[in-house]
Formats: structure tokens, C-alpha cells, sequence
């Protein structure tokens, strides 16, 4: 599968996090992950793994998966390990990733201080996933053959050739965008929605400000709350992000390096203030 890193903690996140982090993580997949078999007869021999053909697709019966051993810098943790398919059961269906996102989060895991899940070690890293179901649990047959973006199950699993992922995680992967593109659309997105409409209920009018409207879920969150017709202001860091974060259609942009965004917020808004803060960061 391809790999996108996504930068989910939001702009400021991502520069206090380790970023060598992820360098290493980015480091130690591509450096040890060989390429995929494609072609061949029905079944194949390829080393010890068995290569299984279905309708013009190559999956194997013993899939390969990055599987964080102990804890430490992710180029010493980081295994590539084969292990055998897992096998949907109730409620839930398994994906062949054709993408995978990696997270600052998972940095962390590696490290053993994973925010937001806690696995037993070993484990397979990976939160979400860009690829093809190819079977489901009882009753949710309809799902197989269908491109999707999904959630792994537990929040971790996503980094392997096969990965099981709950159905109420599921979703059919946006036609207009490839492999990583759609696997770069989920969270950010979807995090953005939530916090905008679901606990902000921004409103068309309504002025919101965006902190690090340049990360991953900050500019989401400027696209989807112009969308929505409100008043966008959003803080970035350096001309460069301020600039792109103008081309995403905030109205206001206040680079936090140079200046103080609250003068800011009172002067455009005639002291009103905004009706909605976005923050992503903390």
C-alpha cells in the first residue's frame, strides 16, 4: 500500500511533536517494505506466503504487517512481520489498503505513550485505511468489492496487507480522489465537521477563528466552515502557511510568530469577538 503521513495533531501539534519521529517511521517502512507480487497462476508460491488470485486482484493468505515490538524510536521498535489473515466476524469486514495515513500519534506509540488507544504489545500500528473490502461479517456481504475508507479496529491495525475495521467505521471512499488522497480526506474532515457542526454548530454568517489553519485538521476546517458560509479567521505560522492558508479561503490570516491574533480578532470584528474558536491544537 501507499503511505500519505498525516499531520492529525494540527499545525502547532505538529511542530512541537517529534517530527525526526516520523521521519524514522516514515524511514524504516520504506526502507524495509518489498514491493507487492501482482500476476502469476490461481495460486502461487512466493517464498513461504501463498499469492491467491480473486477477480483479477493478487491477495495472499499470510499477510505482512508493521508491528511495534517494544518501546523506543520507531526505526529500533518497527518490525515487518507476517502474520496470518485476519478473518471478519460480527459486525465488522476486512480491507485490502491500497493507502495508510501515519500519525504523530503513532510516534508516540511507539514511544509507549499512545494518546489515545493503549495496545498490548506487539502490536500493528495504523488508525485508517484507504482500500477495497474483499470480505465481511455476516450480513454485511453488500460491502464486499466496494472502495472505502475506514477506521481499523481499536484505532490500531491499519499498517498491514489485511485489516479489520468495524462497519459503523466504514464509509464508501469519495470517487474524485485516488488512493491517498481519500486516505488523507478522513480524519482531517472528519474531525474538522465534528468540531465545527457537531460541537460548535457554526451557523452561515457566523465568524470562526481557526487556530493553525495550516495542519492537517486546521485547514480542513477552514475549507469546510467557508463552505458553510461563515467569516473565516485563522492563525498560521510564517508567510508561507499564511499564504496558503489565504489560497484556502480564510478571509483574516494572522501568522502567530509575528503578531498577537487577539488585537486582531477585536479589530476586524469591531471588539465583538468570533462566535466559534476552532482549535485543533490542544
Amino acid at each position: 500500500p501507499h503511505v500519505g503521513v498525516g499531520l492529525e495533531g494540527g499545525e502547532g501539534g505538529g511542530e512541537r511533536a517529534d517530527e525526526a519521529g516520523v521521519d524514522q517511521l516514515v524511514g524504516r517502512m520504506v526502507d524495509r517494505h518489498p514491493g507487492h507480487a501482482a500476476g502469476g497462476p490461481d495460486l502461487e508460491q512466493v517464498g513461504h506466503r501463498q499469492m491467491l488470485a480473486r477477480g483479477g486482484r493478487c491477495y495472499t493468505t499470510a499477510m505482512r504487517a508493521w508491528r511495534v515490538h517494544r518501546s523506543g524510536r520507531p526505526s529500533e521498535v518497527l518490525e515487518l512481520d507476517e502474520l496470518p489473515d485476519p478473518e471478519p466476524g460480527p459486525g465488522t469486514v476486512r480491507v485490502r489498503p491500497t493507502a495508510t495515513v501515519l500519525n504523530y500519534n503513532e510516534v508516540d506509540g511507539c514511544r509507549g505513550r499512545y494518546l489515545t488507544v493503549n495496545p498490548p504489545i506487539p502490536y500493528i500500528l495504523g488508525m485508517e485505511v484507504t482500500g477495497v473490502v474483499d470480505a465481511a461479517g455476516p450480513g454485511l456481504e453488500d460491502w464486499v468489492g466496494r472502495r472505502v475508507v475506514a477506521t481499523s479496529q481499536g484505532a490500531y491495525g491499519g499498517h498491514a496487507e489485511a485489516v479489520i475495521a468495524p462497519v459503523d467505521m466504514v464509509f464508501d471512499a469519495p470517487p474524485s480522489l485516488d488512493a491517498t488522497g481519500a486516505a488523507a480526506f478522513f480524519f482531517p474532515f472528519h474531525l474538522a465537521y465534528l468540531g465545527l457542526h457537531g460541537r460548535g454548530g457554526l451557523q452561515a454568517g457566523e465568524t470562526v477563528l481557526v487556530q493553525a489553519g495550516a495542519g492537517g485538521v486546521g485547514s480542513a476546517a477552514v475549507q469546510l466552515a467557508k463552505a458553510a458560509g461563515a467569516r473565516v479567521i485563522a492563525t498560521a505560522g510564517g508567510p508561507e502557511k499564511v499564504a496558503f492558508v489565504r489560497d484556502l479561503g480564510a478571509d483574516v490570516v494572522v501568522d502567530y510568530r509575528a503578531d498577537d491574533f487577539g488585537p486582531v480578532v477585536e479589530e476586524v470584528t469591531d471588539g465583538r469577538g468570533v462566535d466559534v474558536v476552532f482549535d485543533g491544537v490542544g
